[in-house]
């Protein structure tokens, strides 16, 4: 049941939100937590991973960001505009940070600068992200699918909402959200083979063919670097299509 989770998903948290009986008892009640269940059956979702609590106030302004999980937000109180842009325009206007950075998920791009300040910094902003953007009410749910980046801006004196992630279960996986699936991925592997402040510059070796420029094949450790480049070409060209690795690496490393 919903109470089960909570209190199970709680209490291997530290903190305050760790104490409050009353924090619980809310979470429980607020919601009516049969339809949200018989919702997720309907659509083949996978089980709740965790409820975070959304709080803001007047002009509030959240940056752009994605999520690796679909999200639920539920509207408790006030109302919040939402700015959802697809992750098809990931490295085509948006930027993402790398995976190793504090600002792991968030967009680099200013939503709110000047046109000419943006075209300046991020050339392909302007021209290449399109998003859609709706407004919450109290009462009401919006469904974000995973990778999706999302900027929020609250537009009354208090509001609260509530962001259920849950795991995709068996809903099909969306093409649009591949290649930043994969770039995470190669991020993630090339730092443990490197390091995390080498990942960059090993992803453009790879981007630009360089590699016979940079890797002897006559040591241990040029053998697991060349076997690593081939691992690179087998899950883009599994995932994107043969030939697509230049062109996706330069969008992954130019930003």
């Amino acid at each position: 049941t919903m109470p089960e989770i909570l209190i199970h998903s709680s209490s291997r948290r530290s903190g305050p939100m760790n104490e409050p009986p009353c924090v619980k008892r809310d979470l429980m009640t607020c919601l009516d937590w049969s339809w949200m269940f018989s919702f997720l059956r309907g659509q083949n979702f996978g089980s709740i991973k965790d409820v975070i609590l959304l709080c803001g106030t007047r002009n509030g302004l959240h940056p752009s960001k994605y999520e690796d999980v679909d999200q639920l937000i539920v509207q408790v109180k006030g109302r919040t505009r939402l700015l959802l842009i697809a992750p098809q325009h990931s490295f085509t206007g948006l930027y993402p940070y790398p995976i190793h950075h504090p600002y792991d998920k968030y967009s680099m791009v200013d939503f709110e600068a000047e046109d000419e300040e943006n075209k300046e910094l991020w050339p392909s902003f302007g021209e290449g992200a399109r998003g859609v953007e709706c407004i919450l009410e109290p009462g009401e749910v919006l469904y974000v699918p995973q990778y999706f980046f999302v900027q929020r801006h609250d537009l009354d004196e208090e509001v609260v909402a509530l962001r259920v992630n849950v795991s995709r279960g068996r809903r099909i996986r969306s093409e649009d959200a591949v290649p930043l699936q994969i770039s995470r991925l190669l991020e993630e592997r090339v730092s443990e083979l490197e390091s995390v402040r080498e990942a960059h510059h090993w992803l453009s070796i790879i981007a630009y063919g360089e590699e016979s420029e940079w890797i002897d094949t006559s040591t241990v450790r040029g053998h697991r670097r060349i076997k690593f480049v081939e691992s690179v070409y087998e899950e883009v060209e599994s995932n994107l299509g043969k030939g697509n690795l230049p062109s996706f690496l330069k969008a992954v490393v130019d930003r």
